[in-house]
């Protein structure tokens, strides 16, 4: 019974998924579905305009554990019910959990609501507190449009273990939001603890990088990027951008990959709206104080990354990094530590 058990395919065994499905790369007419199942099968993602009416077929015959399916040829600004499975069995889906919005075309004025969390993937009470107090405000006010990562997405070091555990299990994770949810990450230090950070940027690998799908190519709007480091994309009027401020050789360099892209990036841009997320912010007094002299990646971003984002009028910056809430003035031309801000010279009044 051993042998026949060796010799057997684990096909011809039950298969269950055990991370997702969860929504990448949405574009214009699009979506990325990922899903992790325990043993290797094809793919199969049915698709339709409700549930019980998945009249729409996707399949993909390699083997694998970790599926990352991109459908095309869908309609702008239309949500679609889906399926998960093989090519003989449904193993998630065809339910009112499980659908997908396909981005509005470029520049359409429209409401945009996006979650914004950093910080979180720690799997513990107060990474559920947070979620459930999203999931009740959502059902009187309707889902977000987007969800953003501000990095630290997965502590203590990034591990793929560590995303299991603590980001896509089903206790303290999300696992009511990935199935429906565009998912737009940023990586935090954190997370580059699993990363080869000692190499050039763009030879940088590790978990984060292989879990996240994110448009290189502007197929989502922006110039593309070429690197999973960094991208952007457009959601209706509203520009974009996902940096990275653990790529320092890179953040410090004005005539760097980085810097080229973030420029030409920005000069194209035609929407009146932008923002731009990385990890670590320019300015703190909470957890991390970015006065330190050992805070590098802060102190770069802001001097070397925040004269960029300002000069082309980037309307608003998000960060983590800091476990603390701030309010300060709106800044602009900063670039000092905290003893030499001036509110007359600094300060933005509306």
């Amino acid at each position: 019974f051993f042998v026949l058990g060796m010799l057997m395919s684990p096909t011809l065994f039950g298969q269950s998924v055990i991370r997702g499905p969860y929504l990448q790369r949405a574009t214009f007419d699009g979506i990325t579905i990922c899903w992790r199942t325990d043993v290797p099968t094809d793919s199969r993602i049915r698709y339709g305009s409700a549930p019980g009416q998945l009249t729409n077929v996707w399949d993909d015959s390699t083997q694998v554990t970790d599926h990352f399916i991109h459908l095309t040829g869908l309609s702008p600004n239309t949500t679609y019910y889906y399926s998960i499975g093989t090519s003989t069995t449904v193993l998630k889906g065809d339910d009112n959990l499980h659908f997908f919005e396909v981005l509005p075309p470029q520049g359409v004025a429209q409401p945009v609501r996006f979650w914004a969390i950093g910080d979180f993937g720690k799997g513990n009470d107060k990474q559920k507190w947070v979620r459930d107090a999203y999931m009740a405000e959502i059902q009187q006010t309707g889902k977000a449009d987007g969800w953003i990562w501000l990095g630290d997405n997965a502590y203590s070091d990034g591990t793929d273990q560590e995303y299991q555990q603590h980001v896509f299990d089903s206790v303290n994770g999300y696992p009511a939001i990935f199935p429906n949810t565009n998912l737009w990450p940023c990586p935090g230090n954190h997370d580059y603890n699993s990363v080869n950070l000692l190499s050039s940027p763009d030879q940088h690998t590790g978990p984060y990088f292989d879990i996240f799908e994110v448009p290189t190519n502007g197929e989502s709007g922006g110039t593309p990027s070429g690197y999973e480091l960094y991208y952007s994309y457009d959601y209706g009027n509203v520009h974009l951008l996902s940096l990275n401020s653990e790529i320092t050789t890179w953040n410090i360099n004005n005539n760097s990959d980085f810097h080229t892209w973030l420029q030409n990036d920005l000069s194209n841009n035609q929407l009146p709206w932008v923002i731009a997320y990385f990890h670590q912010p320019p300015h703190s007094k909470g957890s991390h104080d970015s006065d330190d002299f050992w805070e590098i990646p802060m102190s770069i971003m802001r001097n070397n990354v925040m004269p960029v984002l300002e000069s082309y009028g980037v309307d608003l910056i998000l960060s983590g990094h800091s476990h603390s809430f701030e309010r300060s003035f709106l800044v602009e031309g900063h670039y000092g530590n905290s003893g030499d801000f001036n509110p007359n010279v600094h300060g933005v009044y509306m």
